[in-house]
């Protein structure tokens, strides 16, 4: 029987890997018996999956979509025709793994309604009883560069809007202007957002909100169904102003996350926005501007952050806004030997 699976690859410790690179490991085996078996495999496995439900009661239906990225098998033993199966003996036995993430995987995602996930697998194949794995997650990072994007990130972005408001028949307006200096970013960069608010109206502004979001957009490849999660990556700064016209500049700074993604995967869209709402006092709505960026690995003008050994960058955080996942395994006999659930890390730079 198996004691122990240990799963680890090798000079990469916190298991972050990169799309179009070589991962390498080894998995350690530890028997307390025999084991028996027609064949040994390591399998490198990756998809994307996604599922809601709508309606409730009898009318009640579950979507879901599933696509592989990644599905590499190795083959470590297998019994010959003339064998009925191997025998592994008791004791301690090592496996040496190396394999290839292609470059149109995209970076693993934990979401509520869908999710990228990747994992390495030891598989015994028995001919008569079920097969038995032993499965460990680990994060495959698209490095999405943004000076390679099809648009100038460097360029500003700059919307304005007008609200008018309603009083005794009378309209004045709300003039609100947000700029940024460019659209893409990388987490560890602050976002400068300066606002310009000009209240011609009687209702006074009760709070200015700024915040980072991110927009998880999750579909069907073969319908039209989808649903949408809207998260705020940085707290909401509250801004309190008594002024008819003034200016706020304020500072955002992204955390880690995961980059845009909008073209790899067909079933989920990562997109990004920074949000400036203006509350007013009353009943009246709320006044929005969104502006879109775009989240990269590589930062605008640097070619690669990584030293001349080709080691990715040093510092790696997981999201605080996912919740760490129960890795769900393909059948009731794949066994998760991680030592605890799973959040995917990310890239964050110190300075740019």
């Amino acid at each position: 029987m198996v004691k122990t699976c240990e799963i680890s690859f090798i000079g990469n410790p916190l298991k972050v890997c990169y799309s179009g690179r070589k991962i390498f490991g080894r998995i350690v085996l530890h028997l307390d018996q025999l084991k028996t078996f027609k064949k040994l495999k390591i399998l490198i496995y990756g998809h994307a999956s996604v599922r809601w439900s709508t309606g409730s009661g009898k009318a009640r239906t579950t979507h879901t979509d599933n696509i592989v990225y990644l599905n590499q098998e190795i083959k470590l033993m297998k019994a010959s025709k003339q064998q009925k199966e191997l025998i592994l003996p008791k004791g301690s036995h090592v496996f040496h793994f190396e394999a290839e993430i292609p470059p149109n995987c995209p970076s693993s995602f934990e979401g509520s309604h869908g999710h990228i996930r990747y994992k390495v697998k030891l598989v015994f194949v028995h001919s008569i009883l079920w097969d038995k794995a032993y499965s460990c997650p680990f994060t495959v990072i698209n490095s999405l560069n943004l000076n390679h994007h099809g648009t100038n990130l460097w360029l500003p972005s700059k919307q304005e809007a007008v609200k008018h408001i309603y009083k005794w028949f009378k309209s004045r307006p709300l003039h609100m202007e947000v700029g940024i200096p460019k659209t893409g970013y990388v987490p560890g960069e602050s976002i400068p957002v300066i606002i310009n608010v000009r209240n011609e109206s009687s209702a006074k502004v009760k709070e200015i909100c700024i915040k980072l979001a991110l927009k998880v957009h999750c579909k069907l490849r073969y319908s039209k169904r989808s649903t949408e999660e809207k998260i705020s990556l940085t707290k909401v700064k509250t801004i309190n102003r008594k002024e008819s016209s003034f200016d706020v500049h304020e500072i955002i700074n992204i955390p880690a996350t995961p980059p845009t993604l909008t073209d790899l995967c067909k079933i989920i869209q990562l997109t990004y926005s920074v949000r400036v709402e203006v509350k007013l006092a009353g009943a009246h709505t709320s006044h929005e501007i969104k502006l879109p960026i775009v989240i990269g690995v590589i930062p605008l003008g640097i070619d690669s952050y990584e030293d001349d050994s080709g080691s990715p960058p040093p510092s790696y955080k997981e999201p605080t806004y996912m919740t760490p996942a129960l890795m769900t395994v393909d059948n009731e006999h794949e066994q998760d030997v991680s030592s605890s659930k799973f959040v995917p890390k990310y890239p964050l730079v110190s300075c740019v």
